[in-house]
């Protein structure tokens, strides 16, 4: 949004306004989100089956195994983990 706002101030001011930094960060930015709601949605996904399964368990009378479901969870955690882009874990250019 700011960009397109610098974008057409530009047209107005005479003096040139680089917004290349803008638009790489802007980009960057939409790249993260849509990477975070993938995540997101993964995860929604992965706690929509442990429920069912935890339902289907339930009915047969059967109480799901506590360490079964942790090392699940753990696995699913080490494979997100796993999953992040390395670019993340940068520190940021000041």
């Amino acid at each position: 949004m700011t960009h397109a706002i610098l974008s057409e101030l530009q047209q107005f001011v005479s003096a040139p306004i680089d917004l290349s930094t803008l638009a790489k960060e802007a980009e960057e930015f939409d790249e993260n989100l849509v990477r975070a709601l993938s995540d997101q949605q993964e995860i929604e996904g992965y706690v929509k089956r442990l429920e069912e399964r935890y339902d289907s368990e339930e009915e047969s009378r059967q109480s799901p195994e506590p360490a079964a479901l942790v090392k699940e969870l753990e696995d699913f955690l080490r494979q997100q983990r796993s999953n992040d882009d390395p670019a993340e874990d940068r520190e940021p250019n000041v």
